[in-house]
Parts: C-alpha cells; structure tokens; sequence
C-alpha cells in the first residue's frame, strides 16, 4: 500500500512538473490595457433604452404611495437578472431573459461608432471627477462624496487589436 502510495505521489509530482516546463517555454505576457480610453457621460440624444439600472423610490417599506410603478426587473436590469439563474436553486424563481440585444439602438456600442471627440483617458478612472460640483443645498451636496456626482451613466470605450496567432491564449 505504501509502495502505491509512494508511486502515485511521484506521477502526479513529475506530471506538475511537465506541466511547469511547458508553461515556462510558452510565449505568454501580460498587457496592460490600462492606457488610452475613451470616455464621455450621459447616454447619447434620443435613445429609445434607458441604461440606467432601476432605483426603488426613496420611502417607506412597502408603501404603495412610494413605489408606484416602480418595477425591479424592468430596463436593462431584465437582461441583468438572468445571468443569476445559475445561482437562483429554485427553478421557479428564475428570471426569463429577453429576446434581442437591449442596447441594440445605442450608437455608443456599435464598434464603428466614431468616439474620437470622446476625452481620452487612462483607467483607473473617476468619472465624477469629471464634476461639475453640486451646489450647496442641493440633494448630494452634504460633502459625502466631495461635493461631485457619483451617480448617472458614463461610457467607456477602448479599442484592442488582438492577432490572429494569440487566438485562444
């Protein structure tokens, strides 16, 4: 039993061992994509998809007057929610996705889309840096986040060539 014992210890350790060798003779790297972003706040004019996740109304629990037609799994969170299911036990409580793209309308998404007039950037990045400041007495003034806008949508964009010979790396 130990002589057993003994030869699976040493396949298994020449075998991680192989491996290591294999690995270390690979052409693999690591790139910084960090650099040379694109970014610009709001959505763009006359979108038909609101991306912004919905927001329960301040108020109460569960008073109607405050939620009125709020609905949780509306917009884009009805393309979110389901990527959970795997998570979700109860096969019943899973959400149904969507047909189509939900931001297929959106300009911004399109990789033809021309975002050279966007500001370029280097992440990380704070897009409420990007300001204005809100003014005293104004909801989010209280100095809790500098006095800048934390919330709202902001675009990204970053273009990446990756060749044909690191297909699968």
């Amino acid at each position: 039993m130990k002589i057993t014992n003994c030869i699976s210890i040493c396949l298994a350790a020449f075998a991680v061992f192989s491996l290591g060798l294999a690995v270390d003779g690979a052409d693999l790297g690591r790139i910084s994509i960090n650099d040379d972003w694109r970014f610009i706040r709001n959505d763009p004019p006359d979108i038909t998809n609101n991306l912004v996740y919905p927001r329960a109304p301040r108020g109460r629990r569960n008073d109607a007057s405050t939620t009125n037609g709020f609905s949780p799994t509306s917009g884009i969170a009805q393309y979110i929610l389901p990527t959970g299911n795997s998570l979700i036990a109860d096969p019943a409580k899973r959400y149904p996705k969507p047909e189509g793209n939900f931001g297929a309308d959106i300009p911004y998404i399109n990789p033809s889309f021309d975002d050279k007039d966007w500001k370029q950037l280097d992440l990380p990045h704070d897009f409420a840096i990007q300001g204005p400041f809100i003014p005293p007495s104004q909801p989010g003034s209280d100095g809790a986040t500098g006095r800048l806008p934390y919330s709202g949508v902001a675009w990204y964009r970053k273009h990446l060539s990756i060749p044909v010979a690191d297909a699968g790396k």
